[in-house]
């Protein structure tokens, strides 16, 4: 039976530390790359979202300066199944209702 030195053995068991220390580092590099490459996905999703979202004000506001150019009002109606429909102004006020129940808010 061959056995191992005491010089040979501590020699192995560093260059195993060493061993699992670089792929342990190796395995951090590659999940912070992954999570750089998620993180910079989802901004560019959320910009996308933001970007639709300014358009779609854009459109709206302009329906609506249309609408007053030819006398109209703009408004959004919220209905409901169980209770009374909701008027809104384009900036989230309540200007009319059938019979708001009691408590509810002026402003949304």
């Amino acid at each position: 039976m061959n056995v191992l030195s005491e010089e040979v053995r501590k020699a192995s068991v560093a260059r195993d530390a060493q061993l699992l220390e670089a792929y342990t580092r190796r395995q951090v590099r590659l999940a912070v790359a992954k999570s750089r490459r998620a993180l910079v996905s989802d901004q560019e999703a959320n910009d996308s979202a933001l970007e639709k979202d300014k358009r779609l004000w854009l459109m709206i506001a302009t329906l609506e300066k249309n609408v007053k150019a030819i006398g109209g009002k703009l408004r959004f109606v919220v209905e409901f199944p169980d209770r009374p429909n909701v008027i809104l102004s384009l900036k989230g006020r309540i200007v009319g209702s059938s019979k708001l129940p009691p408590g509810t808010p002026k402003q949304i």
